[in-house]
């Protein structure tokens, strides 16, 4: 817990400066844009990734409130002297939506298309990291939630695929 609050309060408040306020604060509105044209992209080139996209970004809305609520965690700024860039939510901490949303994503379309899912990667990381800096999640946050939006978009790219087979089988 020290080394999880002593990486916030780096990130938070020792790299703090007016341009880095501006550009993540920006930052933190751009997955809705990603996410709508990865969604538009993919009903254009590949169905099965768009409807992977929707029912994960559904999927993950719907139950990581709940795990929110199970776990408990405070925000960094209900416990520490933080500084907060944005509205604070009534969420709690753990895991971090946005890092579950933006590594599933990107995992999911790197099944796809691999550079696209690499940039996607570096994306979420910008993003994650984006909301350490903010002041509303801790570093432990963004690594669960990267863990649980990868496993997720694992799990849902091994079951799209028997579903593919199974559908290829019954074709022939």
């Amino acid at each position: 817990m020290n080394l999880d609050i002593a990486i916030f309060l780096f990130i938070n408040k020792s790299l703090a400066n007016s341009f880095l306020d501006f550009v993540v604060f920006y930052i933190d509105k751009l997955p809705y844009v990603v996410y709508t044209a990865l969604v538009l992209f993919s009903i254009v080139k590949n169905r099965s990734l768009a409807i992977l996209l929707l029912v994960s970004l559904v999927l993950t809305g719907l139950f990581i409130p709940q795990i929110k609520e199970m776990i408990g965690r405070d925000r960094p700024y209900e416990t520490l002297d933080a500084r907060v860039l944005v509205t604070p939510g009534t969420e709690k901490s753990f895991p971090s939506n946005h890092a579950v949303q933006a590594f599933l994503a990107a995992t999911l379309v790197f099944g796809y298309y691999r550079r696209i899912g690499i940039i996607l990667f570096v994306f979420a990381t910008i993003v994650s990291l984006g909301r350490v800096y903010i002041g509303v999640h801790y570093i432990s946050d963004i690594l669960g939630g990267a863990v649980i939006g990868i496993l997720f978009a694992l799990l849902l790219l091994k079951v799209d695929t028997k579903l593919q087979k199974r559908i290829t089988k019954k074709k022939r």
